[in-house]
Order: C-alpha cells, then sequence, then structure tokens
C-alpha cells in the first residue's frame, strides 16, 4: 500500500523508539516487548499483533509481512484482509497509525457481530473475553476480498 513520506517517517520513528528506548517496549507490548524489540532492533520493522502461528509486521515503505512463527517459512506479503485487521488490532499499540487505516469502501456491509461498534458485545458480559476480536478486527465493517 502507498503511503506517504511523512508516514514512512512516523514508522521509522517508532520502529527506532522501540530499538532503542529501553521502556518503549514493554509500554507498547507488556509480555511480547522482548519481541517487539526485536523486530525493531534486528529487522527494521514495526511488530502489529501476533497470533498463534504468525505475527504481522510493517516496514518503513509500508509493506506489510507476514512472519510464520511455527513452521519457520520465508515471510510473505499480507494479504489485503491481513493487512486491514492488523492496522485496525495495532491501534491499541500504536494510536499513532491512525492515517494508516483503510477507509470504508462504499461496497462494505457493517459488521453483524458487533453491529458496526468494532467491539464485540460480548466483551463487555465477560470479563474473560477482554482480548477477543471481532471479525471485522475492529473497523465496524467487512469487505468481501476477490
Amino acid at each position: 500500500m502507498p503511503i506517504t513520506p511523512a508516514q514512512s517517517r512516523l514508522i521509522e520513528f517508532l520502529v527506532a523508539a522501540l530499538a532503542s528506548e529501553v521502556s518503549e517496549p514493554e509500554r507498547r507490548w507488556q509480555g511480547a516487548s522482548d519481541i517487539a524489540r526485536q523486530y525493531a532492533s534486528d529487522r527494521r520493522q514495526l511488530l502489529l499483533t501476533r497470533d498463534w502461528t504468525a505475527d504481522v509486521v510493517l516496514d518503513s515503505a509500508g509493506d506489510t509481512w507476514v512472519i510464520d512463527t511455527e513452521t519457520g517459512q520465508a515471510p510473505r506479503t499480507a494479504t489485503a484482509a491481513e493487512r486491514r485487521e492488523a492496522l485496525f488490532r495495532a491501534l491499541y499499540h500504536y494510536p499513532e497509525l491512525l492515517s494508516l487505516l483503510p477507509s470504508r469502501p462504499a461496497t462494505a456491509g457493517t459488521c453483524s457481530v458487533c453491529e458496526g461498534t468494532g467491539v464485540p458485545e460480548i466483551r463487555f458480559v465477560k470479563p474473560s473475553f477482554r482480548s477477543l476480536v471481532c471479525q471485522c478486527a475492529g473497523a465496524g465493517w467487512i469487505v468481501q476480498d476477490k
């Protein structure tokens, strides 16, 4: 996805802060701070999300990569859906990335799970589900990728 020079500088700034400032990774990532710091230091990439089998990272060119953490396969470019989900989920760690979020396409439908809020109602009812991510990844809308 094309990004502006200012957005590229923002990503570079966030990567540099994670790589060099002692408290920055812990403040943003708590238990995954060492991994976030490693991506920033070793690969100059910003960790966006972590799941059971993969991490999703962003580089200063605006490219989003899926890093397989289970089988060790080579990194691959994220699909449009994976990128969208990673960016929406990353706002928890990096609210500064708001300008990278995609606009809602005219063809997108309102998410039936969260009814457009981006937050599934079960998160309010059961404390153990506070980290549950909606199928829309927080966007409030769903796109059928081709």
